[in-house]
């Protein structure tokens, strides 16, 4: 039901996003972020995108779009995570390999 309520919001809120209007674009921006908040995200929970997929899981599906430049271990370390991060996060060790690996491809990290 909240997930409902979430998705109807932020609905509205993208459709804002597009406005010619300054003044919506910044507060549909704001308004996001209190529903994301009030839901109980911060930024701490690294947030999920519109389709709900962790920011861990988009990375390392880049990182194995990149395979090619992998190093040794990587390639499992990589495989692995894309299979299972959807449903669990990885440790903060995994997290930190996969941050590491992610940038040194070019990918940006979040801020």
């Amino acid at each position: 039901m909240l997930f409902s309520l979430l998705r109807s919001a932020a609905t509205n809120f993208v459709r804002l996003l597009a406005s010619d209007r300054e003044g919506e674009v910044v507060g549909a921006a704001r308004a996001i972020l209190r529903v994301l908040k009030t839901a109980g995200a911060d930024n701490e929970d690294g947030f999920r995108s519109v389709d709900g997929i962790p920011w861990w899981h988009a990375m390392a599906v880049f990182c194995q779009d990149h395979s090619a430049r992998l190093r040794g271990n990587e390639t499992n370390f990589i495989d692995d995570i894309v299979g299972w991060s959807t449903w669990r996060e990885p440790t903060p060790k995994q997290a930190k390999w996969l941050q590491s690996v992610y940038a040194r491809l070019g990918g940006r990290l979040p801020p």
